[in-house]
């Protein structure tokens, strides 16, 4: 579990009460979000994320349940907190640059730009991402600079080295 983070917006409300943090006005969270996404790209029935080494996770698309159901491993990826199989209805894919200067702890370029995946209801297209500082959120467009539309449901973000990849069919 050390590489994998879960909240949801009620405990993330809850911290940034506990931390003392006030909104100071709007913020702008770099999403827009739609019940029906038209995304003109490839088939992305099955989605493999491999990250370094031999790590890989594959997410399945359930047509009937508009949504990606995750496995790891060769395995069902379990939830938790339901006992059933995780799914999301987005996926992200940030492409980084990654080190080890110490050789056991990964670290990634995660302010600047890059390239990435993201696919919703069966189809996936590149994209790209930016993040100037920790204090600010991801934003995705597509390759053209239009921002991206994601599905109104859960979603996973992978941070992926660019020695990785992702493939669909």
């Amino acid at each position: 579990w050390e590489h994998t983070l879960f909240t949801n917006g009620e405990l993330m409300t809850q911290a940034v009460n506990d931390l003392g943090y006030t909104d100071g006005g709007s913020f702008d969270y770099g999403y827009q979000f739609s019940d029906s996404v038209e995304l003109d790209g490839q088939d992305a029935n099955k989605v493999v994320i491999r990250f370094k080494g031999t790590k890989d996770t594959t997410m399945k698309y359930d047509a009937e349940l508009g949504v990606y159901k995750a496995h790891q491993q060769g395995k069902d990826w379990i939830d938790g907190s339901t006992g059933e199989n995780a799914t999301f209805r987005n996926l992200l894919v940030v492409l980084s640059p990654q080190s080890s200067p110490n050789g056991v702890h990964s670290f990634y370029e995660l302010d600047g730009s890059g390239d990435g995946y993201f696919a919703v209801d069966g189809k996936m297209v590149p994209v790209k991402w930016q993040h100037e500082d920790a204090k600010g959120p991801f934003h995705f467009t597509l390759e053209d600079g239009t921002p991206i539309t994601l599905g109104v449901g859960t979603t996973y973000m992978a941070i992926v080295s660019t020695t990785g990849s992702v493939t669909a069919e």
